[in-house]
């Protein structure tokens, strides 16, 4: 019965061989890209090599005839010296060239690997945001961030090893062509079982990383947890070290097996090719010694010969592993084709309408929303309006949806069914990155970058650097200004203790840094998902009842699960496993008795109950 698997496998091989003559298009767009003059530097270099392979080979031929005439005839040994000083020189000049080319090569790899981070940068960036939510995309990103700037560099490598050893084999085969022409067919077949188990090698070793991207990951996620500062107190706190170690240990112990099993199988793969390739030079050389045996080579052009013979086997061989690594980047620079392919169409410039400076209503009508792989949706036919100038609260229980629609406003997914418009004009039909733009967003798990309080704040402006008195307005405005202004530098502190100088903040501090990076930002809509989960009650108080100042006439979605800092909110929204099941502002939500009242009485009583404790 037929392999099942033996089709596939052996379409995957064919399509290797078919990606190559492309991949090798692209890797030479790519290196003319990143630096035309050192690419035909390295071109020159190589054109070079090979012509002083001929050279040296024919040099080589008339030292040893000038060496045997001394021998046999007793001429003068002072026709070896030109050859001799010829051969020298080229040697020189050979050897100083190729140090130059494989130098020049290092800066054009590490050229070629930033022009393709460059790429996948871009599509990261672009990327639809759902698909941080798929593991597949996950997985490869991981093998293309791990595999892009080395893979890449390989196939410079590659590109550079066919190109130079292609021209050293003519170079060398003419040579041989010229001395002893029979054993130049048995020379370049010589390069055929190299050439075919590295293919094979090649394959395997996708394949190999393709097994180890998911569990790469969790072993580079528990590094990270054993050794960041961020994590550190709690694991120290738990002694959850040990536990963790264990996975750990158990993770790279499996990798390692697997490793060693794949190692082996490369190995016995490159020792029956090479001992093929080894078998058929021996046989060329046996040759070339029957052929002085009966008389049809002389001695010094047997010397040549032989030397021309080892040479062509180099450089055959060199082509062959130049081929083969063009072979094995294919598989994984497919792989980069593919992840860069998710980048979304480009907008044609005016085909969208551009977002509004501000809006008078925005609306969302039936709006649902899965996340990829899950089971069941988020939202479901949700319906809100926010008027200009108001203030709008989203609560509900952990889970309800408040975050997702969030997003969804913010316009960072788009919804599976509804609409979402801005005065009437669905946002699908404005300028995605334009409405990005009118929309300043805090969320709850904020980022700490590890830059200056400056560049902190001023990031909210995006690529628009805000000016000082942008960014210390915006820094009052949040009350981080008391805190920044006082630091070692100033707003020129670098805020985190991994630099020298650098100084950390409470994570009530970040969030004032990251609400301040939020209000900065010139835009109608701002969206405070929890602003005061990490503030203490009189800031939080203090933060709420400033609420419309601090938005100075902007639009506010506020998102809170504590209901008394909701209260002054002009319309209250009620999530509960995806869908709204209430709306209005507090008192008319207190009157009906709905969900919102009995949690803002649950939470209420929670209070007074501890009051009552503490007074007895």
């Amino acid at each position: 019965m037929a392999d099942p698997e033996a089709a596939p496998a052996f379409r995957r091989r064919m399509s290797s061989v078919l990606d190559v003559p492309a991949v090798a298009l692209s890797a030479v767009r790519l290196v003319w890209t990143a630096s035309r003059g050192r690419a035909l530097l390295i071109l020159g270099v190589q054109v070079v090599a090979s012509l002083s392979l001929v050279a040296q080979v024919l040099l080589i031929d008339a030292v040893l005839a000038a060496v045997l005439g001394v021998a046999g005839t007793g001429s003068s040994a002072g026709a070896a010296v030109l050859p001799i000083v010829a051969l020298a020189g080229l040697t020189v000049v050979t050897s100083v060239a190729t140090t130059v080319g494989d130098l020049q090569e290092r800066i054009l790899g590490e050229l070629v690997a930033r022009e393709v981070w460059r790429e996948v940068l871009e599509v990261s960036e672009e990327v639809d945001l759902a698909s941080y939510e798929d593991p597949a995309f996950y997985d490869q990103a991981e093998r293309v961030h791990v595999g892009a700037a080395q893979r890449t560099q390989l196939v410079v490598q590659g590109l550079v090893l066919l190109v130079g050893d292609a021209l050293g084999v003519l170079g060398a085969a003419a040579a041989v062509l010229w001395l002893a022409p029979s054993l130049l067919p048995l020379l370049l077949l010589s390069g055929v079982p190299i050439f075919l188990t590295s293919r094979l090698a090649g394959r395997r070793e996708f394949d190999f990383a393709v097994q180890q991207s998911a569990p790469n990951r969790a072993r580079g996620y528990l590094q990270s947890v054993l050794t960041q500062r961020a994590t550190a107190s709690e694991v120290r706190a738990f002694s959850v070290s040990p536990a963790l170690r264990r996975n750990w240990e158990t993770n790279y112990g499996v990798f390692l097996g697997d490793l060693r099993r794949h190692v082996g199988k490369r190995i016995r793969l490159a020792l029956a090719g090479n001992v093929a390739a080894a078998i058929l030079v021996a046989v060329a050389l046996f040759t070339a010694v029957m052929l002085v045996e009966h008389g049809e080579l002389d001695v010094a052009s047997a010397g040549a010969a032989l030397v021309a013979v080892r040479l062509l086997g180099n450089r055959v061989g060199g082509a062959t592993l130049g081929l083969s690594t063009i072979f094995e980047a294919a598989l994984f620079l497919r792989d980069l084709k593919q992840f860069l392919g998710r980048r979304p169409a480009r907008i044609p410039v005016g085909s969208r309408s551009p977002a509004p400076d501000g809006f008078d209503r925005l609306e969302a009508s039936g709006v649902s929303f899965t996340y990829p792989g899950a089971t069941r949706p988020a939202l479901t036919d949700v319906s809100l309006e926010i008027r200009a100038g108001e203030v709008v609260a989203l609560v509900g229980e952990n889970g309800s949806g408040k975050s997702t629609l969030a997003k969804l406003l913010a316009n960072l997914y788009r919804p599976d069914d509804g609409r979402i418009c801005w005065d009437g004009v669905d946002a699908q039909d404005l300028d995605p990155a334009d409405v990005r733009r009118r929309t300043s967003v805090l969320f709850q798990d904020f980022i700490r970058y590890q830059l200056t309080a400056r560049a902190n704040i001023s990031l909210g402006r995006g690529d628009d650097e805000a000016d000082e008195r942008a960014v210390r307005e915006a820094a009052v405005k949040a009350d981080a200004d008391r805190f920044l202004s006082g630091l070692p530098a100033g707003y020129d502190t670098f805020l985190s203790k991994e630099y020298q100088g650098g100084t950390d903040l409470s994570l009530g501090q970040w969030q004032r840094v990251a609400l301040a990076r939020a209000l900065v930002r010139d835009a109608p809509f701002i969206i405070l998902d929890e602003p005061s989960a990490s503030l203490d009650a009189r800031a939080e108080h203090d933060l709420f009842d400033r609420m419309r100042a601090l938005a100075s006439g902007r639009t506010v979605l506020l998102i809170s699960h504590r209901f008394s800092t909701v209260r002054s909110a002009d319309r209250i929204y009620v999530l509960s496993h995806g869908r709204v099941v209430e709306q209005g502002d507090h008192a008319g939500l207190m009157e009906r008795r709905g969900v919102y009242a009995e949690l803002f009485q649950l939470q209420a009583s929670s209070y007074l109950t501890e009051d009552r404790v503490q007074r007895s």
